[in-house]
């Protein structure tokens, strides 16, 4: 197989492939409920109330910003230090992975449209709807914001650097999707501890972004941005 190839290989199907496997899971066991029911003492989540959770749940999403403000800023001084002019294409995939990706898929499309009720809205926890399966669209009604998690792309919104370096520098990549993956998880698992998502809501999170910043590096050439001289 061509370096290409091994390239899409691991870039594209590898996290394809997690993300089918969650999902048919959380379709076939049950996954979703029995991770709720871990932070569930019959009465409330006090787990999620604890010192982390409480500050991924209150600046998990905030912290996301920061790769986009970076983008502004190396976007705009681009414009004047010729030194800046070569990152711009990867600071505005950036601003634009942030407004396609947890912008409008996530918190427009999916989370105002799907109506999944979450953990703590179900019978089975406290509340009074029936749960529903990753991907089943539900019937209209107040709450049921479940699918997928607005915190948690914030938070995986930091896999983002790894498509601008990946034609260039392997290593700087990889180090910045462990990253992504990693805070991206830990405020998804505050989210499943306060009872707001079910952990396939926390995948398909990652998903949406991951997926959308895969497209928009392939619109926009990233891997052409800088030599790739690291290329195996």
């Amino acid at each position: 197989m061509s370096p290409s190839g091994n390239r899409v290989r691991y870039v594209l199907w590898v996290p394809a492939a997690v993300l089918a496997l969650v999902t048919i899971l959380a379709w076939t066991t049950p996954l979703d409920r029995w991770l709720a029911r871990f932070f569930y003492d019959g009465n409330g989540w006090p787990v999620g109330e604890t010192a982390p959770f409480d500050f991924a749940y209150h600046y998990g999403q905030h912290i996301g910003f920061l790769p986009a403000l970076a983008a502004l800023a190396v976007l705009v001084a681009g414009f004047f230090r010729t030194n800046y002019a070569k990152w711009r294409r990867g600071a505005a995939f950036l601003l634009l992975l942030l407004a396609i990706g947890p912008g409008l898929l996530v918190n427009v499309v999916f989370k105002e449209g799907w109506n999944r009720p979450r953990p703590r809205e179900t019978a089975e926890f406290g509340g009074s709807y029936a749960y529903l399966e990753p991907l089943a669209i539900g019937e209209d009604a107040p709450g049921k914001k479940s699918f997928p998690s607005g915190h948690v792309a914030m938070a995986f919104f930091f896999v983002a650097p790894y498509f601008i370096l990946l034609g260039n520098n392997r290593r700087a990549a990889l180090l910045w999707l462990a990253f992504g993956i990693e805070w991206g998880l830990f405020v998804g698992a505050a989210r499943i501890a306060q009872g707001a998502h079910w952990a396939s809501d926390v995948i398909w999170s990652f998903g949406m972004v991951y997926f959308t910043g895969y497209v928009l590096a392939r619109v926009l050439r990233l891997d052409r941005m800088v030599p790739d001289e690291q290329s195996d």
